[in-house]
């Protein structure tokens, strides 16, 4: 895969843009292309301190002996608190002027400009990726998980999230943040699903 490229924003940062064209006739292509990248900057920003403060600032309230359940769950309010949900190409047309019939690229937002902006917004893959980096930070082992729920699209990865693996308890917590619906709670997944994969980070 080919390094993404950045564009500016108006938030005086660049924007990752996967520089390799989205593929309409394998979307499998693309997902695995967005999926290689999505797992290198959740490492890669780990340690970003704006990715630290913002993980400090969601467990401020839980006591020293909070369970792995009890973090990730803080962690899941405080980005569903504090990220708006936004299609991608709303985001590429406003913000970087991609015309609608030129939507051929993958727009996700590092986290630290996803932090930076006056009101956070992004799409499921930029919540996606601002929990990994925030769970990893937490010393929590995310992984994502992409599913096609759109029945017209069948085969196609339409929707991407994060599950945990919560050491101390030896079980998995799904938290789907980047979901457009906004009672959601830790541990919800739909099962109105026709493809289902799992990616470690």
């Amino acid at each position: 895969m080919s390094a993404p490229g950045t564009s500016s924003s108006r938030w005086g940062q660049p924007v990752a843009v996967l520089s390799e064209r989205t593929n309409p006739w394998n979307s499998d292509v693309s997902t695995v292309a967005t999926i290689k990248s999505l797992r290198r900057y959740a490492h890669q920003y780990t340690s970003d301190p704006s990715v630290r403060a913002a993980t400090a600032h969601a467990l401020q309230a839980l006591p020293p002996s909070a369970s792995q359940r009890d973090i990730a769950c803080a962690i899941f309010y405080w980005v569903r608190s504090s990220v708006q949900f936004i299609e991608d190409e709303q985001l590429l047309y406003e913000e970087l002027g991609v015309m609608p019939a030129h939507l051929d690229k993958e727009l996700l937002i590092i986290p630290p400009v996803l932090l930076a902006m006056p009101q956070p917004m992004g799409d499921c893959d930029d919540f996606s990726l601002l929990m990994a980096s925030m769970a990893l930070a937490a010393g929590i082992q995310p992984y994502f998980v992409t599913v096609a729920a759109n029945q017209t699209q069948p085969r196609k990865f339409s929707h991407i999230y994060v599950c945990v693996y919560l050491e101390d308890e030896d079980d998995h917590l799904c938290l789907d943040a980047g979901n457009r619906y906004a009672n959601i709670p830790p541990g919800w997944e739909s099962d109105n699903v026709m493809r289902k994969a799992i990616w470690p980070i």
